[in-house]
């Protein structure tokens, strides 16, 4: 069997899935990238679509037996994969997964159950955004809310990032701050803003997590605005020994999750 080349129609679909948002929405796909995060999708269940594996590594890729029968499987030329990824280091093979959105009241048992959520407001940067999902899956989040204006989920810089959590965690995206804090009001959850500035805030090692729980941040520059802040209940900091004032915002989602989980313990 030849490779198939940059020109293949099959390969051009890969192209434009991992470049145009637009088609990975209208499709409802991903696109995951190596054989650990295919595997993940496998373990979570996620339908796999498509394939695509370099000639070199093919024969060798034991992922590939667990496949289902009828998922096509395409080798490429050793180059292809590379030319359309927007990696310095593409991994041999990709695949195209299917991903449907979750819908808010997905986390609705969880909350109510005791669990936490992680919301993200504005949040633009995919690294930031898969570092999140990661953080959450490993603590044990109910559920990730990317409300507002944050960055697509299904960009593959997140799914990278991700390792893999984007399969195993409640995703949510397209609502608002507003819609967010509302639902959970209504089934009892408490909201907490992670904020710079100690005035009117506790230490977030001090507050109690332990009942139902959003923890909310915000865009990676200017943090929550006003209004939105007056939505939430609480405000958390995370006090500093040093000069920094504040943390990435993927690092503080991260030590407010594993407060949330630690306190459940």
């Amino acid at each position: 069997m030849t490779p198939l080349a940059l020109h293949n129609q099959h390969v051009q679909r890969l192209r434009r899935l991992i470049g145009r948002r637009e088609s990975r929405l209208g499709e409802g796909v991903v696109v995951v990238e190596g054989a650990k995060v295919l595997a993940e999708a496998l373990d979570a269940g996620i339908g796999v679509d498509a394939v695509f594996v370099s000639a070199a590594v093919a024969a060798a890729e034991p992922v590939l037996s667990r496949l289902a029968r009828n998922v096509p499987v395409h080798i490429v030329a050793d180059d292809v994969l590379g030319r359309i990824s927007d990696t310095k280091t593409p991994q041999p093979l990709c695949a195209v997964v299917r991903r449907s959105a979750d819908a808010l009241t997905a986390l609705e048992p969880g909350l109510r159950a005791g669990g936490f959520a992680l919301v993200a407001v504005d949040l633009r940067d995919p690294g930031n955004a898969g570092t999140l999902l990661r953080s959450a899956e490993a603590a044990g989040a109910a559920g990730v809310v990317f409300a507002g204006s944050s960055v697509d989920v299904t960009n593959p810089k997140v799914v990278r990032a991700s390792a893999g959590a984007l399969f195993h965690v409640p995703v949510v995206t397209g609502v608002s701050p507003g819609e967010v804090v509302s639902a959970f009001v209504g089934w009892g959850v408490r909201t907490w803003a992670a904020v710079v500035s100690s005035d009117g805030s506790v230490d977030y090692d001090r507050a109690d997590l332990t009942g139902p729980t959003a923890l909310v941040v915000g865009n990676e520059a200017r943090g929550l605005s006003t209004g939105e802040l007056d939505l939430i209940e609480g405000r958390l900091t995370i006090p500093m020994a040093g000069r920094t004032d504040s943390l990435n915002v993927s690092m503080s989602a991260t030590l407010l999750a594993f407060e949330a989980a630690r306190q459940r313990r």
